[in-house]
């Protein structure tokens, strides 16, 4: 029913700028009032330090690594490597990591803040494959990117909805970025079970997954879901809902993307300029 009542508006209409909607509705923000741009989960989690010295650790730093702060008005700013709309950085990651070596096997939430992965749930029989590409198992990496929209909403509103997606192929593209300086073969993922992959990690309604990247060996094998649901925490430190946000989110999660052969470009970069842009890019 939902998607039936939605599938009539348009969203393009509903989310533009134009001179009438910013006359309307210019929405003045105090910054002051600015949600928090970092998700912490509590302190006795267990947390894994990212060496900078080792491969694996090296190649999942750079997806999110903050690469310059500046202070303005007597206000820190923390600038990362993923370009985002209005510097909002509504866009968290989660990585599964699976048969690394000196890594439990689990999944990590990246706390970019501190520079470490954060264990949420440790793996058994279970995993993220399951909602993603059943009977299979992966040997390596799978990352998540979801979107914490009220970061952007408190600024955009309604138009905030095209931000998130927005910041979500800006995040993808920084970790196909960090995996062509490391060498790593990847699949972007967006036709997956993504609502119930929010239900399980503890999302609610403040928290969605927008799209995944594959990173390792596949082998035929069944993995169950999640055995366990993940307890809820908040990526901000108050939030306000959106209806549309929510509703539209809702629609884009159920719709088939174009089946298309995607293209990866075979770029021959040389490495040490490629990461120097890629570290001053933000």
């Amino acid at each position: 029913m939902l998607q039936d009542e939605l599938s009539s508006k348009n969203f393009h209409q509903e989310t533009k700028h134009s001179y009438l909607s910013v006359q309307l509705d210019p929405n003045y923000v105090d910054p002051t009032t600015q949600p928090s741009a970092f998700k912490r989960y509590p302190k006795f989690y267990r947390r894994l330090q990212l060496n900078l010295n080792h491969p694996i650790h090296s190649f999942i730093y750079l997806t999110s690594a903050i690469t310059l702060e500046k202070t303005y008005q007597d206000v820190a700013y923390q600038l990362r490597v993923n370009p985002s709309a209005g510097g909002l950085y509504p866009t968290e990651i989660y990585v599964q990591i699976r048969g690394i070596p000196e890594i439990v096997d689990g999944i990590y939430h990246i706390e970019v803040e501190n520079n470490c992965l954060t264990l949420i749930y440790e793996l058994i029989d279970d995993g993220l494959e399951s909602y993603i590409i059943p009977g299979i198992c992966i040997k390596g990496i799978i990352f998540l990117i979801s979107c914490v929209y009220y970061r952007s909403s408190w600024k955009y509103k309604n138009r905030s909805l095209r931000y998130c997606f927005l910041d979500s192929g800006h995040h993808l593209g920084t970790i196909a970025a960090s995996a062509d300086l490391y060498d790593k073969n990847i699949q972007l993922m967006f036709d997956f079970d993504k609502l119930a992959l929010n239900s399980d990690l503890g999302f609610e309604n403040k928290e969605f997954v927008s799209a995944c990247v594959l990173c390792g060996e596949l082998e035929e094998k069944r993995v169950r879901r999640l055995r366990l649901k993940i307890p809820f925490v908040s990526g901000t430190d108050y939030f306000e809902a959106n209806q549309f946000i929510e509703d539209s989110y809702q629609v884009t999660a159920l719709q088939k993307s174009p089946k298309q052969q995607l293209e990866h470009p075979k770029f021959k970069f040389d490495k040490d300029k490629f990461y120097q842009t890629v570290w001053h890019r933000r």
